[in-house]
């Protein structure tokens, strides 16, 4: 009577934990992949939400604004922010152009840049 062993050679069983493998490194890989997004998507919400109100805060200020470029460096959501806001003049003389750029201090490229405009009255 002849033997019949039942079950996985050694390479199959190799194989098998070849693919699983490879499969897992992928995984992981896309997981880095969103978090980084994520985070790029905080920041850029973050930067919007500043800009926004910078120039929410020019559009309800009693004085028109002056012309001319300004930077200043805040903080907010326990990071430093780098403001860029440039008022220009139009070929309307009532009406005004402002520009407000958001960046993370320290780094290039801005995350957000916002043009709107200001009439005189």
């Amino acid at each position: 009577m002849r033997l019949r062993w039942r079950g996985f050679t050694l390479l199959e069983v190799l194989v098998a934990l070849a693919i699983l493998a490879i499969s897992a490194m992928a995984i992981s890989r896309q997981i880095a992949n969103g978090h980084s997004h994520q985070q790029q998507l905080a920041y850029k919400t973050t930067a919007m939400i500043i800009a926004e109100n910078e120039l929410a805060t020019l559009m309800l200020s009693e004085h028109w604004p002056a012309l001319g470029r300004e930077e200043n460096t805040l903080q907010w959501g326990g990071l430093d922010w780098q403001l860029e806001r440039e008022v220009a003049a139009t070929s309307e003389p009532w009406l005004r152009q402002i520009n407000i750029k958001i960046r993370m201090a320290g780094k290039a490229g801005d995350l957000v840049s916002l043009v709107a405009y200001r009439g005189r009255y």
